[in-house]
C-alpha cells in the first residue's frame, strides 16, 4: 500500500501542497523574470534575443505573444536576413502552439517571402517547412492533407541534419512521430519518438523528453502491457517533480491511479486520485478539475457504486461545461452511459453516443469510435435485440483491430462471447471467450502483476525520501524567510524614516516660501482657494480612503509576513499586496486621464479593426474581472456579423472596460450580457447586468466625477472616476452612452459611436 495511515496521508497532501506554494511560483517568476530582462535589456544582442525566445516558446508561448510588438521592435536593430527569418518562424511556432492560425499563416509568409530571396539558409528552411506540416496536418479532416505533412516534414528534417543542429532535428522527429501518432499509425510514431528521443537525451531537455514519454505510456497501455505504461508513467511523474511543474505531475499522478484501477488495485488508485485532486484544487487549476472528478467517479463505477459514481461524473460536467468545448464536455457526458442503463434510461444514451459518433468521425478517431460500438452493442443487448448486438460488436473489434487496442479487444471478445451464448450459438461463443482469455493473459499475467507491483514498491519508497526531502526544505526556508523578513522590516523602517524627514523638510522650506512670496496675494486668492478646496475636498474624502486601505493591507500583511511565518498565510498576503497594489495604479490611470481630459490633450488615433476583434477583447475583460473579483457569474457576448469599424480601437475597449469592471463589481448572482450590432452607420454596444440596480433620481449623477453609489449591506470600493471618464471619451468619439436601469434587477448601458470617425 502507499500509505496505510489516515493521518499520514493528511501529512504527505499538507507537505506537498507547501512545497507547491514556495517552488512553483519561484520557478514560473523565473522563466518570465529572463523573458522580462530580454524584452527590458536594450542592450542584449539580436542572437541572444533569439536564443532565450527559442528556449521557452513551448512553455511560455502566452507570455511571449503578449510581448509580440517588442519581438516585432527588435528587428529594427538589425538588417541581417537571419535574424528577420528566425524572429518571424519563432512568432509562427509560439502562435501555431496557441492554436491562432491567422497569425501562425501572417509569419510563416512573412519567412518564406525572405527565404525566397536567399534560399541558401538551410536552418530557417528547415524551421519553416516544419511548422508548414504541422499546419496541414492541423486543419480540418476535409482539408487535411497527410502526405503533404509528411513531405514538408522530411524536407525539414534532412535540412537540419545538413546543419547539424541538434535542437531542431529532435524537434523534426518529435513532430514526425506527433503526424503518424495522430493519424493512427502507431509503429512509425514510436519510430520517430524514439530518434527524437535520443537527440532530447543528449540536449538534456527533460520537459520533451517527458512528452514522448506520455506518447509510450499511452501506446503501451493500449497494447495491454500496463507494467510498460506505468513504468513511463513514474518517470514522467519524477520530471515533472524536478521541473516543479507541479500542475502537470498532478495530472500524472491521476494516470498511475488509472493504471491501478486497470489492474483491480482501487485502494492504491483511489488515494492516487485524491492526492492529484487535493493538489489540483490547491492550484485552482479549474481545466485539468473536470477530469480529476471522472477519474474518482470511473473508479466507483468499477466498484458498482453508481450513486457515488454519478455524483462525481455530474460534477465533472458541470465544471467542463462552463468551458464551452464541446468536445471535451462530450468525453465527460459519455461517462454517464452506465449510469443512464443502470437506470434503464436507454434514450440518453445512445443520445450521447450520437453525439460521440459524429465528433469522433471528424476527429478520425478510431479507438473511440470503436468504444461506441461497444456501447451501442451493448444497449441492443440489453433491449433484448441479440443479432443487432452481434452486428455492432463485430464493427467495434474491426476497428479496434485496425490500431491494436487491446483493451477494446479484450472486452469486446467477451461481450461477443455472452451474446453468442444467448443466441444458443454455443460454440462460437466459446470460440470468442478463447480469444477474450488470450488478450485477458496477456495484461494480466504474472510477470505483469510482478512488475507493476515492483514498480509500485519503489515509487513508495521515493514517496518516503521525498518527504524527509521536503521536510528538511521546509525547515531551511523558514530559516530563510524569517532572516529574508527581518532584513525587509529593517529597510521599510528606515525607508519611512528618510521619507518622513525628507517631507517634513521639504513643507516647511515650502511654507516659509509662500509666507514670504504669496503674502500680499493672499486676498486675491482667496475666492480661487475656495473653489480650489471645494474642488479638493472632494478628491481628498474619494481618494484618500482609496489610499490609505491599499498601503493598510500591503503594511497589515508584511506585519503577518513576520508574525505568522507561514506559507499558505504568506501566498495569500502576496495576493492581497499584489491585489492593492493594482488598485493604486488604476487609480492613478484615471487620474491621468482626467488630467488629460481637462487639457483638452487626448489623442485620438483611428483605425480599421473589426467586431469580432472587439468582441474576443470583452470577453478577456469580462473573464479577467471575474477572475479578479472572485465571482462565479454567467455571460453571454453576441455578435453575429463581423463588421469593419474605423475609430480608435483602444479608446473604445477602455471605455467597455470601465462599464464591464463597473458592471462585474455590483453584479453578485446572474450574468452579463453583450450585444455588439451595427445599423447603417452606426455601431451599439449594449452592456446589461442583473445587479443592485441604480435608484431614478441618481442615474444622472452616475456619470458626474467623484460620484460612488451607496448602499447599506455592501461597501463598494473605487474612486468614482470610471463612468465620468468613459462618457467624456465617448463624447470625444461622437457618440453617445445612456442608462436604464430598475433597483434590484439590474443596468443597462447603451453606446452609439459612428462606425467611421470623422479624422
Amino acid at each position: 500500500m502507499l500509505i496505510n495511515e489516515p493521518k499520514k496521508i493528511i501529512i504527505r497532501i499538507g507537505v506537498f501542497v507547501c512545497l507547491i506554494i514556495l517552488t512553483i511560483t519561484a520557478k514560473a517568476e523565473k522563466a518570465k523574470a529572463e523573458l522580462n530582462d530580454i524584452f527590458t535589456n536594450k542592450n542584449i544582442s539580436v542572437d541572444e534575443f533569439i536564443f532565450v525566445l527559442n528556449s521557452y516558446v513551448e512553455i511560455e508561448s502566452n507570455y511571449i505573444l503578449t510581448n509580440e510588438k517588442l519581438v516585432l521592435e527588435k528587428l529594427k536593430e538589425t538588417n541581417l536576413f537571419v535574424h528577420h527569418i528566425d524572429i518571424y518562424n519563432l512568432l509562427a511556432n509560439a502562435f501555431w502552439y496557441r492554436n491562432r492560425k491567422h497569425k501562425y499563416q501572417l509569419y510563416c509568409s512573412k519567412a518564406d517571402s525572405i527565404l525566397k530571396k536567399h534560399p541558401e539558409y538551410d536552418f530557417g528552411k528547415s524551421s519553416l517547412m516544419r511548422l508548414r506540416g504541422l499546419y496541414n496536418n492541423d486543419n480540418d479532416k476535409n482539408k487535411k492533407d497527410f502526405s503533404k505533412s509528411i513531405n514538408f516534414l522530411d524536407t525539414a528534417l534532412s535540412l537540419s541534419i545538413e546543419t547539424q543542429n541538434k535542437s531542431l532535428i529532435a524537434r523534426n522527429y518529435y513532430s514526425l512521430g506527433f503526424i503518424y501518432w495522430d493519424n493512427s499509425m502507431f509503429s512509425d510514431a514510436i519510430l520517430n519518438f524514439k530518434k527524437s528521443e535520443e537527440f532530447y537525451e543528449n540536449l538534456n531537455a527533460q520537459y520533451q523528453i517527458a512528452r514522448i514519454y506520455n506518447y509510450y505510456a499511452i501506446h503501451g497501455k493500449n497494447a495491454g502491457d500496463l507494467a510498460t505504461s506505468l513504468d513511463y508513467y513514474l518517470r514522467i511523474e519524477r520530471i515533472y517533480q524536478s521541473l516543479y511543474e507541479e500542475k502537470r505531475r498532478a495530472e500524472i499522478l491521476g494516470k498511475i491511479g488509472g493504471i491501478y484501477a486497470d489492474m483491480g488495485n482501487f485502494e492504491d488508485a483511489m488515494k492516487m486520485f485524491n492526492t492529484s485532486l487535493s493538489v489540483l484544487l490547491e492550484l485552482k487549476a479549474e481545466r485539468m478539475l473536470p477530469y480529476a472528478y471522472e477519474r474518482i467517479g470511473s473508479l466507483y463505477l468499477k466498484m458498482d457504486n453508481y450513486s457515488k459514481a454519478k455524483y462525481y461524473f455530474l460534477k465533472s460536467i458541470d465544471l467542463e461545461s462552463k468551458s464551452g468545448n464541446k468536445i471535451r464536455l462530450n468525453g465527460l457526458k459519455i461517462n454517464m452511459i452506465d449510469i443512464y442503463i443502470n437506470e434503464k434510461k436507454y434514450d440518453k444514451a445512445i443520445e450521447i453516443l450520437d453525439e460521440s459518433i459524429r465528433i469522433y468521425t471528424k476527429l478520425s478517431f478510431t479507438s473511440g469510435i470503436s468504444t461506441v460500438y461497444q456501447r451501442y452493442a451493448e444497449i441492443h443487448y440489453l433491449q433484448g435485440n441479440y443479432k443487432k448486438a452481434v452486428e455492432t460488436i463485430k464493427e467495434s473489434i474491426e476497428l479496434a483491430l485496425e490500431v491494436n487496442n487491446q483493451l477494446i479487444l479484450q472486452d469486446a471478445y467477451l461481450q461477443l462471447s455472452k451474446y453468442y451464448e444467448k443466441l444458443g450459438k454455443y460454440d462460437l461463443s466459446l470460440e470468442n471467450y478463447k480469444l477474450y482469455k488470450n488478450y485477458s493473459d496477456s495484461v494480466f499475467n504474472e510477470e505483469n502483476l510482478l512488475k507493476v507491483e515492483s514498480l509500485k514498491t519503489k515509487f513508495e519508497i521515493k514517496e518516503k525520501e521525498q518527504e524527509i526531502e521536503q521536510l528538511e526544505a521546509m525547515a531551511e526556508i523558514k530559516n530563510q524567510q524569517f532572516q529574508l523578513t527581518v532584513l525587509v522590516l529593517a529597510l521599510l523602517i528606515l525607508i519611512i524614516s528618510m521619507l518622513y524627514v525628507y517631507k517634513r523638510s521639504r513643507e516647511k522650506t515650502k511654507h516659509l516660501k509662500l509666507l514670504a512670496i504669496k503674502n500680499k496675494e493672499l486676498k486675491d486668492v482667496t475666492k480661487k482657494l475656495e473653489i480650489s478646496n471645494n474642488f479638493k475636498s472632494r478628491l481628498i474624502s474619494n481618494i484618500s480612503h482609496e489610499i490609505r486601505t491599499p498601503l493598510n493591507i500591503i503594511l497589515g500583511f508584511t506585519s503577518t509576513i513576520d508574525e505568522k511565518i507561514n506559507p499558505q498565510s504568506f501566498k495569500l498576503a502576496l495576493s492581497e499586496i499584489q491585489r492593492s497594489s493594482d488598485n493604486l495604479t488604476r487609480m492613478i490611470d484615471s487620474m491621468l486621464d482626467i488630467s488629460l481630459l481637462d487639457s483638452d490633450k487626448v489623442k485620438l488615433k483611428p483605425e480599421e479593426f473589426y467586431s469580432f476583434e472587439l468582441k474576443k477583447s470583452v470577453e478577456q475583460v469580462i473573464k479577467h474581472e471575474f477572475w479578479k473579483k472572485n465571482k462565479t457569474l454567467s455571460y453571454n457576448i453576441a455578435c453575429r456579423d463581423n463588421f469593419k469599424i474605423i475609430s480608435d480601437k483602444n479608446r473604445i475597449k477602455q471605455t467597455l472596460q470601465q462599464v464591464i469592471e463597473n458592471s462585474v463589481k455590483f453584479t453578485d448572482d446572474g450574468k452579463i450580457e453583450v450585444d455588439i450590432t451595427s445599423s447603417r452607420n452606426s455601431l451599439s454596444i449594449k452592456i446589461k447586468d442583473t445587479g443592485i440596480g441604480i435608484e431614478e433620481d441618481k442615474i444622472n449623477q452616475v456619470f458626474e466625477r467623484f460620484y460612488k453609489i451607496e448602499n447599506n449591506k455592501k461597501l463598494y470600493r473605487g474612486a468614482g472616476l470610471g463612468l465620468s471618464i468613459s462618457y467624456e471619451i465617448i463624447k470625444l468619439l461622437n457618440g453617445k452612452i445612456e442608462i436604464d436601469s430598475e433597483i434590484n434587477k439590474g443596468t443597462t448601458f447603451s453606446i452609439s459611436l459612428p462606425l467611421k470617425m470623422e479624422v
